[in-house]
């Protein structure tokens, strides 16, 4: 394990933009890769026709794209900006300060509304714009109340422990499980 550390860290000190597209994108693709097979495992509700017992790959490649192309970068360009803020000599207030603004800027305005409207356009609706305004109506506040009951504990730990350069591969990895929840989400509404 300390290898892989240590290769991660060369590659975040040497190629921080390609690392964290790589990695991401791989991550985002398991995401949805578990997320496929949980769901058809899951029986569908009363009255509701089955899912497709196929794997959809298309799907994981939208993720793997959106993991790669979207959220890597801009997640590795805010995760650098908060690394930076600082708003006293206490470490424990600069830690809520970076909780806060990931938790109350990023996630409900850029991060989620982000990814349901990346998603809606890579899946080449009819009417994109209607479906991107129809998905955001109807899973964008579900998605930030669990958001806020899952990250917040989360990114307290992740900013006052986790050294700058392994905080988005920390997300990155619990992402994993909430990328289940954001393509579930996403794939349901």
């Amino acid at each position: 394990m300390s290898f892989f550390f240590r290769k991660y860290n060369h590659l975040m000190n040497t190629r921080p933009l390609a690392t964290n597209i790589a990695t991401t994108g791989f991550l985002f693709g398991a995401g949805d890769f578990l997320a496929q097979q949980l769901e058809m495992r899951r029986p569908a509700p009363a009255g509701l026709a089955a899912k497709s017992a196929a794997y959809d790959m298309p799907r994981t490649a939208r993720a793997v794209a959106y993991g790669s192309l979207v959220f890597g970068p801009l997640a590795g360009k805010w995760f650098g900006y908060l690394a930076r803020v600082s708003v006293g000599s206490s470490a424990a207030a600069n830690t809520l300060a970076r909780v806060a603004l990931d938790q109350c800027v990023f996630a409900p305005l850029v991060g989620i509304p982000l990814y349901f409207s990346c998603m809606t356009v890579m899946e080449a609706p009819a009417d994109v714009r209607g479906a991107v305004t129809s998905k955001l109506h109807h899973a964008w506040w579900d998605t930030v109340r669990t958001n806020w009951m899952v990250w917040p504990a989360v990114q307290v730990a992740n900013f006052g422990l986790v050294p700058p350069l392994f905080r988005l591969l920390v997300v990155n990895f619990l992402s994993i499980g909430w990328n289940c929840y954001l393509l579930m989400e996403n794939s349901e509404k």
